[in-house]
């Protein structure tokens, strides 16, 4: 995802901890419920919680 796109949705970039990633799997979920994805899909292979901790 382009900061600039990140910019123009008025979102900002921060580190993923543990409710959002249970968000990102809930949307996920959802997604798949409404038939927008195929299948299930495991969103913990795609999250990169490495720098979580460098904010602190």
């Amino acid at each position: 995802m382009s900061r600039h796109w990140i910019g123009q949705a008025d979102m900002s970039v921060g580190p993923v901890d543990d409710g959002a990633a249970r968000d990102y799997q809930g949307t996920a979920d959802f997604l798949v419920q409404t038939g927008a994805l195929p299948k299930t899909f495991d969103t913990q292979s795609v999250i990169d919680t490495s720098f979580s901790n460098a904010c602190h």
